[in-house]
């Protein structure tokens, strides 16, 4: 869809796909009409790295720059001339936080402060909320607030409704994972537990 007519051309799964270290996988497309970019040589003397990525030499995943030819999409079983035919797949690691005011153990804090977070990248802003990012105390009740995502600065800010008690002490929760209502950036990828 919304294909141009030279340059990169990228379609995303609908889901992600989890992939393991240590393990060969191939990304190919189907081209009904031809017209495919080709570098004759490329994985010859060794492979191309995108780390943590790295694509084989062919000596090494005996035979790379794999494709077919075939009047209906299948898997590319066969190489010629350690071809590299340009297809490299988006790769994404869990989102991570950068930032997070107030500091974890801080001493001091106003009674009437906000808590943010900022994250190392584009979050969903759908999962950002008060059943995902939560104050509570220290008997473990939820404080209630109001969250908010800045799309801008990739920063969520959860809001106290009433002013915190100063001698008491609170945690902040961001809840990651895959299972239940969970925090995500903007292509699928959960935060960690």
């Amino acid at each position: 869809a919304n294909e141009t007519d030279s340059g990169w051309q990228e379609v995303d799964f609908s889901s992600p796909v989890a992939i393991g270290a240590n393990t060969t996988y191939v990304a190919s497309y189907f081209a009904p009409n031809g017209g495919y970019a080709a570098d004759a040589g490329y994985f010859t003397n060794g492979g191309a790295d995108a780390a943590p990525l790295h694509a084989l030499s062919t000596s090494d995943a005996g035979g790379n720059g794999v494709y077919a030819y075939n009047a209906t999409s299948t898997f590319p079983n066969q190489s010629f001339d350690d071809t590299n035919y340009w297809v490299d797949v988006v790769f994404s690691t869990p989102p991570t936080v950068l930032v997070r005011t107030p500091a974890a153990g801080a001493t001091g804090v106003s009674s009437t402060t906000t808590i943010t977070v900022t994250f190392d990248r584009a979050m969903d802003p759908t999962t950002i909320t008060t059943s995902t990012f939560v104050l509570k105390d220290a008997s473990g009740n939820v404080v209630a607030a109001t969250v908010t995502y800045d799309a801008s600065t990739n920063t969520a800010t959860l809001t106290p409704t009433a002013p915190l008690n100063l001698a008491a002490t609170y945690n902040v929760y961001l809840f990651g994972g895959t299972s239940g209502s969970r925090i995500r950036d903007k292509y699928g990828n959960y935060l960690t537990s």
